[in-house]
């Protein structure tokens, strides 16, 4: 599993790891290929808001959203699930609101956004049902560590397949899918929890 984070944001610092281990234990536990791959990119609320504008034709904030790549647009790309782009100023507010740390409120974000990457959606009751089950269930794995000498191979692995940590642009996927209509980017966008 490669999980790229891109922390495009200056306000807080993080450790990538338990970011990467959240994506990687949505996978383990969805049993999807081992091959996947998926871009985390931390942002800004500004950065965020034009995305949701853009993608969602919404002007305001959001804390995460998915874009998910369909194998269909590039199928050299099948084991390219999508990217998760993530408010951290709006993560941090809510963490600070619910009484948790951020990397905990980052780490739920992801879960979620990962679900949505394999095709789970949250729009009508009974799949919103279906999908907060499974989120509450990978958690509750997550927190109690289990898998965790697993998941911590994975990480070592991750770190060992890339040679450096720098900063990779979610853009890159957007390049890809320029020239797309402005309803065929708003279908592949899913806004999470705001």
């Amino acid at each position: 599993m490669k999980v790229t984070v891109s922390d495009m944001q200056s306000i807080y610092k993080l450790e990538r790891w338990p970011l990467r281990q959240a994506v990687q234990s949505v996978i383990r536990y969805e049993k999807a290929s081992r091959q996947s791959e998926v871009t985390i990119a931390l942002v800004d609320d500004e950065a965020i808001a034009r995305l949701n504008m853009s993608y969602r034709g919404k002007d305001c904030p959001t804390d995460v959203l998915s874009f998910n790549l369909a194998e269909n647009d590039h199928p050299e790309l099948k084991d390219y699930l999508g990217d998760i782009v993530i408010s951290v100023e709006t993560a941090a507010r809510q963490a600070e609101e619910n009484g948790h740390s951020l990397i905990r409120e980052i780490e739920m974000l992801l879960v979620h956004g990962t679900l949505h990457l394999l095709d789970y959606d949250d729009q009508a009751i009974r799949d919103r049902k279906i999908m907060m089950q499974k989120q509450e269930a990978i958690l509750r794995r997550l927190i109690d560590g289990e898998g965790a000498d697993e998941q911590q191979a994975d990480v070592q692995s991750e770190k060992e397949e890339e040679p450096s940590d720098k900063p990779k642009s979610p853009s890159r996927r957007n390049r890809r899918g320029r020239g797309r209509r402005k309803k065929e980017k708003s279908d592949n966008a899913q806004q999470e929890t705001s």
